[in-house]
């Protein structure tokens, strides 16, 4: 496919791909665990002493739980309840410590240390228990895209790249923003090409191994 774009135009052509193949699943997903992000906070208000307010987990977004959150002046307080079956419910309050560090070109950044090994994290997980929580080390999570090939990795990052150049019209065509520079729209369209393109040897690659010279002989057998 073209992997270049005229001058004067506002297109460009993407590297086609998206294989879907992974790892098996060993290890528990972060990205499906209810976890807390102190950057999330420190976007949407100071933490400051005596702040409260409630934390909503969603998922495709619907509420899928929540819990009440209280800032001290050296840690953060979590209040909620966990059900199991038809119990009643039981109600957990978690304490978790907080510290500071000096940024580089100066100011202070808020962060919490992880129950288990008092390390300095920016987040943290509720373990499936719901009674206790620790770092992504600690509860030995990975995340979603760790569970794909390195084909489907690349291809994953192409398709984000492609994502931040322009808007894709189908059949490949990239459509660059308005406000992008050309310099811009260039260098994300090269890297997005290249990732994809080395996506592509990969597959053919896993191909092969299974006696396949390429993408259409497997799909001619498959039918």
């Amino acid at each position: 496919m073209l992997a270049r774009w005229g001058n004067g135009l506002a297109k460009g052509f993407r590297y086609m791909g998206g294989y879907g193949s992974g790892r098996p699943a060993l290890r528990a997903v972060i990205d499906q665990q209810r976890r807390f992000d102190v950057r999330r906070l420190r976007k949407s208000r100071p933490l400051l002493p005596g702040t409260a307010g409630v934390w909503t987990w969603t998922r495709d977004g619907d509420a899928t739980g929540q819990m009440q959150y209280r800032i001290e002046h050296t840690s953060i307080e979590f209040r909620y309840r966990v059900t199991e079956d038809e119990s009643e419910g039981e109600d957990v309050c978690i304490v978790v410590p907080l510290r500071s560090r000096r940024c580089r070109f100066g100011g202070s950044r808020a962060y919490m240390l992880c129950p288990c090994c008092f390390k300095a994290r920016e987040v943290i997980v509720m373990t499936t228990s719901g009674r206790q929580w620790g770092c992504r080390t600690c509860l030995r999570l990975r995340y979603q895209s760790q569970r794909l090939a390195p084909a489907d990795r690349m291809q994953r990052r192409a398709d984000t790249l492609y994502d931040r150049a322009g808007t894709d019209y189908g059949e490949g065509m990239v459509l660059k923003r308005k406000w992008m520079r050309w310099r811009t729209f260039n260098r994300l369209m090269d890297r997005a090409n290249n990732l994809s393109s080395a996506a592509d040897a990969g597959f053919l690659y896993r191909l092969r191994r299974f006696g396949y010279g390429s993408a259409d002989e497997l799909l001619r057998e498959l039918g």
